[in-house]
């Protein structure tokens, strides 16, 4: 391999002739800097762990005083252990050091089985250490006489690539070229799955047709990598390129294949092609696996199409697929997002009937879609339920819960929630604080709002943007705009950014304290800052300016030229406008405007011109306007009524 060949190996612990003939039996080692061919002589490469080998439990009960464990080969132990799937770091040290302590070496088989079990420990905090505990044991089998064959080379790259050290993997295979060994299919595998994870997708692609032209062996797992790979960077058309060359060359797709394309095409939202290539499938008699229909599912779900996802779920069904609990998640949490918490409680009931059961995610969603459903009591035991079950919540249990209660103004049990997650050990996060906040600023009441904000800075977190606008908000609602006002100047003296919502509130609350001036200004200075105004913006300055109705009426015809969403609060807040002035004729133009452009009138709108006409005494027009309301099912808000009484009393 000519591009291949170009790797320079670094400086070497040992030679050939060293491989064969030294036979130094080691009982400690040293994990060293990164490469397993650093000098361990120098100075460099002493970042130092000491590797102790002791006997764990689980071998000393295997040979208790000369147990039945030691009529067993070493070799036969090892790999026995090592498939047991419950190996312990200790007693592989321990198989390690009685392999060395071996007289004579048949084989650097159980020594490679031995660094593969090492190297695949499931212990997130120190996996990492477990990678290089095998580069340190590499270095004690060299010192030991114990040559290492291409198998040993590619758990090395392996290790390195997990560590997201391609370039030392890459010092490897120049070191195996070098000394006229030929990698094999997982030797390059590895290093392309690290180029991915590495995000080098350009040069994994580069590397994988230097093997194609050079005649090297791959298989569907070198195959699934590239894909994989391709797919994860949202690249579903280079995967799919890729697969037809490879057709070409008589390696067809497989079913992990097809599944990992199908599902990067759903995640690209590009679903008729994912159904495309999902019948070409099975058209080649390729059988979908769970991995498969769940892809479809979730890809279904999140364009809305629930009744597509349904019936691809029933086809799984018939088929004999068993959906697992991802599956089943999607669809709930997808029914429950839209409000149809029944029948998310019957696919609940489906999976009880499986072997599949439900976890904290599952409930997570049955509970967000019984909260926006506005049925709380039944969200509240559901929570009680879970913890029933023996089910941890998580912090987004919890939040899911304080938000809902903020919003229904129960501060006092979200607070209650805050506490008991104290209490469980379960660290409340900024967004937890910041739903209580808003909760209490929504009441008015700033002084418990500051209380829980203290709470939260003596727990060491820092308020964001979120608790400064709620601070705001609610400031400017209690109608203390100069605390609101301050409290804007302290998050740009602490370094925060104010958002579009920010000046949003800050614009509404000037405008409703009749400051509009001051308003206006801080308009054009959000947009200095590079902030641009959204509709909700606009609403609250062009409201504030109806006193103004001239220029208000130019702030909204300004819109047409903006790349901004019009809406119906929008149009009621300049139909208001126009009616308080008595310009009805306006306010009519406006209203026809808005059933034009597909904006419904709502409740408010037609309350708005109700009061107008019957302001300036026009009864049938506003007759008129109550009549449609009545067939609408709107109602008179306390303000129509009020004008309705007043009118009804001057003329019977």
């Amino acid at each position: 391999m000519a591009m291949l060949g170009k790797v320079t190996a670094v400086g070497v612990l040992f030679s050939p002739s060293k491989v064969c003939h030294t036979t130094t039996t080691t009982t400690t080692t040293t994990t060293t800097a990164l490469s397993p061919f650093s000098s361990s002589s120098s100075s460099s490469s002493s970042s130092v762990s000491h590797v102790r080998f002791k006997t764990t439990n689980a071998t000393a009960k295997q040979q208790p005083n000369s147990s039945s464990s030691s009529y067993i080969p070493i070799e036969k132990l090892v790999r026995q252990r090592c498939k047991s799937g419950n190996l312990k770091l200790d007693e592989a040290l321990d198989l390690f050091k009685r392999l060395l302590q071996k007289r004579s070496f048949t084989s650097v088989i159980p020594f490679n089985q031995l660094l593969t079990a090492i190297a695949k420990l499931n212990s997130p905090q120190s996996h990492s250490n477990h990678h290089k505990t095998v580069f340190s044991l590499f270095k004690t089998m060299i010192s030991a006489g114990i040559q290492p064959d291409i198998c040993t080379f590619s758990i090395l790259i392996n290790c390195y690539c997990k560590l997201r050290r391609v370039d030392h993997g890459f010092v490897v295979l120049g070191y195996i070229f070098k000394h006229g060994l030929k990698p094999d299919a997982v030797t390059l595998t590895n290093l392309l799955k690290g180029l991915f994870m590495e995000g080098k997708t350009t040069k994994a692609l580069n590397l994988f047709h230097a093997i194609l032209e050079n005649g090297n062996l791959f298989d569907h797992v070198t195959f699934g990598v590239v894909i994989d790979g391709l797919c994860k960077t949202t690249n579903a058309d280079t995967a799919i390129k890729l697969m037809r060359d490879l057709e070409k060359r008589n390696l067809k797709p497989n079913v992990q294949v097809y599944s990992m394309i199908i599902d990067c095409l759903c995640k690209e939202n590009r679903f008729k092609d994912a159904l495309h290539l999902f019948q070409e499938m099975k058209s080649q008699g390729v059988v979908a696996n769970v991995v498969t229909y769940t892809s479809l599912i979730d890809g279904l779900c999140k364009i809305g199409h629930h009744q597509g996802a349904n019936y691809v779920f029933e086809d799984m069904l018939d088929k004999g697929v068993s959906p697992n609990v991802t599956t089943y998640n999607i669809l709930i949490d997808a029914l429950s997002k839209d409000k149809r918490t029944n029948e998310a409680f019957k696919i609940l009931e489906l999976m009880h009937q499986t072997s599949e059961k439900p976890n904290v995610i599952t409930y997570n969603s049955l509970l967000y879609g019984l909260c926006i459903s506005g049925e709380l009591e039944k969200a509240t035991q559901l929570f009680t339920d879970i913890i029933a079950q023996g089910i941890s919540p998580t912090v987004r249990t919890y939040n899911i819960l304080v938000v809902a209660l903020c919003k229904e103004g129960m501060t006092k049990k979200a607070n209650e929630l805050l506490k008991l997650m104290i209490q469980t050990n379960m660290p409340p996060d900024n967004f937890t604080y910041n739903a209580l906040i808003d909760g209490y600023c929504l009441k008015g009441q700033m002084d418990e709002a500051l209380r829980v904000l203290n709470s939260m800075v003596g727990r060491g977190l820092k308020p964001d943007v979120v608790t400064f606008n709620s601070f705001i908000d609610g400031f400017c609602k209690a109608k203390r705009v100069d605390e609101a006002m301050l409290l804007f100047q302290d998050m740009n003296d602490i370094g925060l950014t104010p958002n579009v919502v920010t000046w949003s509130i800050l614009i509404d609350g000037l405008c409703k304290a009749g400051r509009v001036e001051v308003a206006q200004q801080l308009f054009d200075n959000m947009q200095n800052c590079g902030q641009i105004p959204n509709i909700m913006t606009y609403a609250s300055l062009i409201d504030g300016l109806c006193r103004k109705l001239t220029k208000a009426k130019e702030l909204f015809c300004s819109l047409a030229t903006k790349d901004l969403q019009l809406n119906t609060r929008i149009y009621n807040t300049m139909i208001n406008g126009f009616c308080n002035e008595g310009m009805l004729s306006d306010a009519e133009g406006l209203f026809a405007e808005m059933k034009e452009k597909g904006f419904p009138p709502d409740s408010r709108t037609y309350n708005i011109m109700v009061q107008g006409f019957l302001k300036k005494n026009e009864t049938h027009k506003a007759v008129e306007f109550l009549e449609v309301m009545d067939e609408r099912g709107f109602s008179g808000d306390a303000t129509t009524a009020s004008v309705v009484a007043d009118f009804l009393s001057l003329d019977e």
